[in-house]
């Protein structure tokens, strides 16, 4: 008896074994870090959404007004480093800092100046109202 319960055990472990290996990945969703508290509570799940249909990885970062010494631009580049289908928007409360960093496959597809024009003409003005989540939506 004891050595039908050691088989049955192992069989159980294999049958769990293969479940967890075989299971389908599971895109990862959106990094939002809003320390700022800067977006409501639909945000994440709109980019969540947004970035699946896409295929991209994005990363939201928001900083605090009372945080010295940012720079924006170098912390977006950061995030986006070592990924070429990823986004990253860095912004900190109540100031102009903003940066943007798009990895290089968005980059060679989508082409740095239709990017930019994109930031220029939707995004930032969506901001300038006080609209950040509509603002970095439009941009993805």
């Amino acid at each position: 008896m004891k050595n039908f319960t050691q088989k049955i055990t192992a069989i159980a472990a294999l049958v769990v074994a293969a479940a967890i290996f075989s299971a389908p990945t599971v895109a990862s969703a959106a990094t939002v870090n809003d320390a700022a508290r800067m977006f409501d509570g639909s945000f994440v799940t709109q980019l969540e959404k947004l970035e699946a249909e896409r295929g991209l990885e994005v990363t939201v970062k928001t900083i605090p007004k009372t945080v010295e010494d940012v720079d924006a631009a170098a912390e977006a580049k950061k995030l986006t480093a070592n990924n070429p289908d990823s986004l990253a928007v860095v912004l900190q409360e109540g100031t102009n800092k903003l940066g943007v960093s798009y990895g290089q496959r968005i980059t060679r597809t989508i082409g740095t100046e239709s990017l930019t024009k994109i930031v220029d003409r939707e995004m930032i003005p969506l901001f300038e109202q006080g609209e950040y989540g509509k603002g970095v939506l439009q941009l993805v």
